[in-house]
């Protein structure tokens, strides 16, 4: 996702336009042939007894439908991988891995991770839309050829950029319906590429399961709240942080309000309804070892872009970093990154975490060890708050 946007928001700092097209197979995992897959996985080049394996893991299956207390005849399962099993989501990446080659002599990117897939391209000229139309084509008759139907209405048209610069495309003889939300591997994206919605749902889903959490557990134990809080509620909160983390400050008071309102609740149960003693958010945090989410994203933030600038992060994204050994004393190596021209650039997670990574560069000498840069990194934002 950060790969994606940075393509993206790379693109549209520049004055381009993207169309993007999120492809939705009928029943995905249910569909795939088996004799089509196991020619694929042997044609890889896997082992005849790992092909094998995985023929007699996938085939010989049936199923029946059970009502109450009666159960139907029967019937074999002639097509699909297991849905739930560990190997499902790579075999039908093995099955769908020619589609990236197909799209890419098109010029066109494509980016996939299980049954998601999008393909995008940056829209300058006529000649760019008919190769993004080629694509789609190309994805099309794949998927008649490989017996993985598409759904013309679930697949989606997504533009960004100017609004003078959209195109119609079809997939097949159907148009595409062209939308201005779409869902991302669980992240709500707009044409603006802003996560202020984003953001709003995390909070308010966070907010329901708190109000589950202190309804359910009558407890008065700080240490078992406190775990289930940071085990159900804040991952909700900081999934995928450094690809949404919120620069506008509605949606960082937003995000702050469920952890304030937890230990507000919590605060009362354990000493009653003094409010006039209830201490602020900061005080509550530093006694509940419950820091800022802000924070915490700044950390996440900082750690993935030492991953990224030391080569850590499979497949490689750091083509916005330039590290240079440093000739001083100050700092093990230089970074450079260029400068954003947009606000939207400029607030993405390259420039902000690329910003903070060059301060704490020349303020410590930076460490090999991914833990001693964490350590480093707390010290750093505790100094800096």
């Amino acid at each position: 996702m950060l790969s994606t946007l940075e393509d993206w928001t790379k693109t549209l700092d520049h004055g381009g336009n993207i169309d993007v097209v999120y492809f939705d197979f009928a029943k995905a995992f249910d569909k795939v042939p088996f004799n089509e897959l196991i020619s694929k996985l042997a044609n890889i080049g896997f082992h005849p007894r790992i092909v094998n394996w995985i023929k007699n893991f996938i085939t010989g299956r049936s199923f029946q439908v059970k009502i109450n207390e009666s159960f139907s005849q029967s019937y074999p399962v002639t097509s699909g991988v297991p849905q739930g099993g560990v190997l499902s989501p790579i075999l039908f990446i093995i099955y769908t891995s020619q589609i990236p080659a197909l799209v890419s002599q098109y010029g066109v990117s494509c980016k996939m991770f299980a049954d998601d897939i999008k393909i995008y391209k940056n829209i300058s000229r006529n000649d760019d839309h008919a190769a993004f139309q080629a694509a789609i084509r190309a994805i099309w008759d794949w998927s008649i050829e490989w017996k993985l139907p598409l759904l013309c209405a679930k697949t989606k048209l997504f533009h960004l950029g100017r609004s003078e610069g959209k195109h119609v495309c079809y997939l097949g003889e159907g148009r595409l319906c062209s939308t201005d939300t779409i869902q991302d591997l669980g992240f709500t994206l707009n044409t603006n590429l802003s996560f202020d919605e984003h953001c709003h749902i995390i909070a308010r889903k966070a907010d329901h399961t708190v109000h589950n959490i202190l309804r359910s557990l009558s407890t008065k134990s700080a240490t078992h709240l406190l775990l289930a809080y940071k085990s159900y509620v804040r991952p909700i909160l900081e999934y995928g942080a450094t690809v949404f983390s919120p620069k506008s400050k509605r949606s960082v008071l937003r995000l702050e309000a469920v952890q304030n309102s937890f230990t507000r609740t919590l605060w009362i149960r354990l000493h009653g309804y003094d409010y006039a003693n209830i201490p602020p958010a900061s005080i509550r945090n530093r006694i509940f070892q419950t820091p800022f989410l802000n924070i915490r994203r700044s950390k996440y933030d900082l750690v993935m872009a030492y991953k990224i600038i030391c080569g850590k992060v499979k497949p490689p994204i750091n083509k916005s970093y330039t590290v240079s050994p440093s000739c001083t004393g100050g700092d093990s190596f230089k970074i450079k990154f260029q400068t954003a021209k947009s606000s939207l650039r400029s607030s993405f997670f390259t420039l902000g975490a690329g910003s903070a990574s060059l301060k704490l560069s020349k303020k410590y000498v930076l460490p090999c060890s991914l833990a001693q840069y964490k350590r480093l990194v707390d010290r750093f934002l505790k100094e800096s708050s």
